[in-house]
């Protein structure tokens, strides 16, 4: 069993690894944090736990915890300490004030566009999936009841993210054609219709097949690899989403129009003012 000396050894090791962007927020360089965790996966457990017990009295140490949980996952397949730090968040009323389902995406740089200085990993877990339930990302990342601070990091992460789902590689099937991944996200689009706001929507990422053709009807579905924009059970869901999302840019600050332009910038330029005028009309 580590010591409270090498525990706290380990801590200002982690502490070490965080930096401040230009806009103020912390940050932890994923390479060299799952490189300590791979280290000492012992000291990983006991300084993620220490942090919780510390999170009342800070709530940042909830973010460094759930952060050593993630990196613990991803280096080792165990996501026990990451349902802990969950749980011991969810009793606390979900105090963190920064997103905290999120991880650095290993996505090639190229994919993210001049003006997107990095894109996030929003990672679905197996629970979630398969109990159809977004709790998780809903209280993350509404904006409902979030405070100026909260505000200002949600308003940063626009269309910074990428919604991705524990499907096998082998598995034949886009995401959109799984039903864990489609119950998922409808349950997702009903509590949170402005969540696009956040996603990457260049056309190569493919979230916006994946987030509303989880919601198209089978007759929508072109092959594994595209849908049909114009088809009503798209339409459904993609002009009311439209205008949630340029009502959420106003109230974070944003232009509507610009915000609703830049999420439909992968589709074709046609289609998109086709809808922006419905749209807008309706935020």
């Amino acid at each position: 069993m580590p010591t409270i000396d090498q525990a706290e050894a380990f801590m200002k090791r982690l502490v070490g690894l965080l930096t401040v962007d230009a806009s103020g927020k912390s940050r932890l360089e994923v390479s060299a944090l799952r490189a300590l965790v791979r280290e000492d996966p012992e000291l990983t457990v006991v300084t993620a736990r220490m942090y919780l017990s510390l999170g009342p009295s800070k709530p940042g140490n909830y973010q460094l915890a759930f952060s050593l949980a993630s990196a613990y996952d991803l280096e080792f397949g165990d996501d026990s300490l990451v349902l802990v730090v969950k749980r011991a968040m969810q009793e606390a009323g979900g105090q963190s004030t920064l997103p905290i389902a999120i991880t650095e995406s290993e996505a090639s740089p190229t994919e993210a566009s001049a003006d997107t200085p990095g894109l996030y990993d929003i990672a679905v877990d197996d629970d979630s999936l398969r109990t159809g339930d977004p709790y998780t990302i809903v209280r993350l990342f509404a904006i409902g009841r979030a405070d100026a601070k909260s505000r200002t990091v949600l308003a940063s992460l626009r269309g910074r993210c990428l919604l991705t789902f524990p499907v096998s590689a082998a598995d034949p099937r886009a995401v959109w054609e799984v039903p864990e991944a489609r119950r998922f996200v409808a349950s997702l689009y009903e509590a949170m219709p402005y969540f696009p706001y956040y996603l990457f929507p260049a056309s190569e990422a493919g979230m916006m097949l994946v987030f509303f053709g989880s919601m198209a009807d089978p007759e929508a579905f072109q092959g594994s690899a595209n849908i049909d924009l114009m088809h009503p059970s798209v339409l459904d869901r993609l002009i009311p989403s439209l205008a949630a999302v340029a009502r959420v840019g106003d109230q974070l600050g944003d232009d509507p129009l610009e915000v609703c332009r830049y999420m439909l910038s992968g589709c074709p330029p046609g289609f998109a003012d086709w809808l922006l005028s419905d749209a807008i009309s309706q935020a």
